[in-house]
């Protein structure tokens, strides 16, 4: 005799297999947004590491002679968005062999995707120190700097796009002393930069 017990069913059915496919999905597109952000934010470190080091070669600079020293963009390979190779390309860091950069002994490690620059005036007690860079590849230049006030508490505007002191956008007040993103948001009547 034949038994008339239906055989237990083995595997997953469609709608299981839907749904399992459809949290893949949605857990690979939370991964790469994330993943995409921390890109970008590594990318944003190495502009506030860099202003950081030539922050601390000014002032060193600054103690021994007195002056501080202005430095033309360098790397200057442009801010395309992706890493340049400065190193490969040029005799040292310094756009002007000799000038800027090579005067304060700086130079990054590395590749870099910014370009950085120093502001000052001939007898100034300030400086300004700035990187420029694509680093979200959206064709926009999102802007980091650093400003010391001179002794009347005046700052000088970056170097390539003259943008002024960056801002707190809760109080207006210029960022100072301080290695801070140009805003991107309007307010205060700032100019704005990228967004990043």
């Amino acid at each position: 005799m034949r038994s008339s017990k239906k055989r237990n069913a083995q595997g997953f059915t469609l709608i299981e297999l839907m749904i399992t496919v459809a949290l893949i999905g949605i857990l690979s597109a939370t991964a790469i947004t994330t993943f995409s952000f921390l890109q970008l934010r590594s990318r944003r470190s190495e502009a506030t590491a860099n202003l950081a080091a030539i922050r601390t070669h000014q002032l060193s600079f600054f103690h021994e002679t007195g002056a501080f020293v202005n430095a033309a963009p360098s790397p200057g390979l442009g801010t395309i968005g992706t890493k340049q190779n400065w190193y490969q390309a040029l005799p040292s860091f310094s756009s002007v062999t000799g000038a800027g950069f090579d005067i304060l002994a700086f130079s990054p490690e590395g590749s870099t995707y910014y370009d950085y620059d120093t502001v000052t005036a001939a007898g100034s007690t300030g400086f300004t120190a700035a990187a420029y860079g694509d680093s979200d590849g959206d064709g926009n230049v999102a802007v980091f700097a650093y400003f010391h006030p001179d002794q009347a508490g005046a700052t000088f505007p970056t170097g390539i796009l003259g943008f002024p002191a960056a801002w707190n956008p809760a109080t207006c007040q210029p960022i100072l002393d301080t290695v801070a993103p140009i805003p991107f948001q309007a307010g205060c009547g700032f100019p704005l930069s990228d967004d990043y």
